[in-house]
């Protein structure tokens, strides 16, 4: 690239005007980007060296030097670049009492007024070094080879906004061999040039580390959970691990802020635990639930789709609220062991849809505008026994919010309408799926009253793993084949019931209520009870049947009674 041209030439310049040949700094952590923003970039490094300073330019310009700042009593550097152009790229240089370090690229974020309409964030969990390769292979393989163009690592600015981490980055927070090595040594390729975002997971305590090591984008200086923005997405990272009643009112407050805020489409939050988990059911924590809910209130609201990323267990599981447009994604797992089911007793939630024990990485495109959307990929690294090698036909699973989804058509109820019913369970029936904007049938929503018109306390109210268009639990999609236009309920006799039902589609956009339909059940009639006459007028090869089988068998317990006596 042109800036790297002429960084190479100033480079060379200094050299031959100094008469001699420096040598490189030695760094315990190579140089890695933090605290992206339209007007900023903070880069920090881990070295022993003195005298460190940082040089950064914009294509065609002479480099700015600027004196590092040191995080007290270590050896962890930074330069905290502010005043800067968005949407701009810049090179950068490490400089120190050993010498010049490598130049290396980054990109400012867009600003509202800038002509761009997309970005994308790659987000990972949990790489916290049982097996460190796999984390070097989701950041150079996966992220670096999939997601930058033509694969190469300096293109990753041009096409990566940031690297999300939900917790858990090592095993061992107070092990610095750990840190150096394992999480900022594995993936320092992808570092030196995409910005990482953290959150903090329970491995990581003690945090006095990850404190030392991240100068993330806090307003208030609490560095624990904080939030930026990018495009139209309002970007949010708690500690779900810190039970601290101003994290709280911190979040409320920021919510309530979005909520009336114009510039923010969707709001993703990142933390470490799950609130619900399938593979797993030990890593449920009851905050991030408290979390969990309030965002479910914010999409009710505010109207503005909302998700939850997050880690903990190790395994994949996708899925969405009920009522309202919120994702829940567990993105792991990178580094750690995986959870394989079976391990623990596993749970299928309604909630969750798609659930895999496996390695990867997840990706957020973004879009804004008219077409404004937040898309997900999910990219599969395959488990302890099969590797997939990250390609395009390793995409494991993909899903949509579209801001200009337009919802389904009501459906209409077809049978039982005004009907009777014998017997305890009836089959629900509604019209088929249909949606202008030609989605899919995602799921269905069924409710069953005894009150006309009152569904505050449905006796039925049936949505998620058997209502929806798929559910992958222990590798198998238990909704293969079933037609999610009806649903089967078992209810009681001589009761009259009214129902309902509606429709969601492939980017959760619920249709109205369908029309009540009501029905009755009564008692069914016993084998036999009819007259042969009454049969004979539908059937009368049944009532000939019927009476070549019972004419036998009653004079069978005749004899048996004759032969006793």
């Amino acid at each position: 690239m042109k800036v790297i041209h002429e960084s190479l030439a100033f480079l060379l310049a200094t050299m031959l005007s100094a008469g001699t040949v420096l040598a490189a700094p030695s760094f315990l952590v190579e140089p890695y980007l933090q605290n992206p923003g339209p007007d900023r970039m903070t880069i920090a490094w881990e070295t022993s060296d003195t005298d460190n300073k940082l040089e950064y330019w914009r294509d065609g310009s002479s480099p700015i030097i600027v004196p590092a700042l040191q995080v007290s009593s270590r050896d962890i550097w930074y330069a905290s670049l502010t005043g800067l152009e968005s949407n701009t790229s810049y090179a950068y240089r490490v400089v120190t009492s050993r010498g010049l370090g490598e130049t290396y690229l980054f990109r400012t974020w867009p600003a509202p007024g800038d002509p761009v309409d997309a970005a994308k964030l790659v987000v990972f969990s949990d790489s916290q070094g049982d097996w460190p390769e796999r984390l070097q292979d989701i950041c150079e393989t996966g992220v670096i080879g999939m997601e930058c163009a033509a694969g190469l690592a300096d293109e990753c600015p041009e096409d990566i906004a940031a690297i999300l981490v939900t917790g858990d980055l090592v095993k061992s927070g107070q092990d610095l061999t750990q840190w150096r090595e394992q999480f900022f040594g594995r993936c320092k390729n992808l570092f030196h040039y995409v910005p990482v975002l953290p959150a903090i997971g329970n491995h990581d305590s003690p945090i006095d580390n990850y404190l030392a090591y991240f100068m993330v984008p806090s307003e208030s200086g609490e560095e624990q959970w904080y939030y930026t923005d990018l495009l139209n997405l309002r970007l949010i990272t708690l500690n779900t691990g810190a039970f601290d009643l101003c994290q709280w009112a911190w979040f409320d407050t920021l919510l309530s802020q979005s909520c009336s805020d114009q510039g923010v489409d969707y709001v993703l939050t990142q933390f470490h635990h799950a609130c619900k988990s399938e593979v797993w059911t030990p890593g449920q924590n009851i905050q991030s639930c408290i979390f969990v809910a309030r965002l479910q209130n914010f999409t009710r609201d505010c109207g503005k789709p909302s998700a939850h990323l997050f880690g903990h267990t190790h395994a994949y599981s996708r899925g969405q609220s009920r009522d309202v447009t919120h994702l829940w994604v567990n993105v792991g797992v990178s580094a750690g062991d995986i959870d394989f089911w079976g391990e623990e007793p596993p749970r299928d939630y309604d909630e969750f849809e798609v659930s895999y024990d496996e390695y990867g990485f997840v990706v957020v495109h973004l879009a804004r505008g008219d077409e404004a959307s937040l898309r997900m990929v999910r990219r599969t690294g395959g488990d302890d026994t099969t590797y997939y090698g990250f390609t395009d036909e390793t995409i494991e699973d993909e899903f949509s919010i579209e801001s200009s989804n337009n919802a389904p058509d009501v459906p209409q109820p077809l049978y039982p309408v005004g009907s009777e019913i014998e017997g305890l369970s009836v089959t629900l029936n509604a019209s088929p799926f249909s949606d202008i904007d030609g989605d899919f049938h995602h799921s269905s929503h069924w409710q069953v009253t005894t009150i006309r018109g009152d569904y505050s306390a449905p006796v039925v109210d049936a949505w998620g793993n058997e209502t929806r268009h798929q559910n992958i639990w222990l590798d198998q999609d238990t909704q293969t084949g079933v037609d999610i236009t009806s649903y089967h309920v078992t209810l009681w006799l001589n009761q009259t019931f009214y129902w309902r039902v509606r429709y969601r589609d492939e980017h959760f956009g619920w249709s109205g209520w369908s029309e009540e339909a009501s029905f009755s059940t009564v008692p069914g009639r016993p084998w036999g009870a009819a007259s042969i006459g009454s049969i004979g007028s539908h059937s009368p090869s049944l009532a000939l049947n019927m009476l070549w089988v019972l004419v036998p068998v009653l004079a069978f317990f005749v004899w048996k009674k004759r032969v006793k006596g």
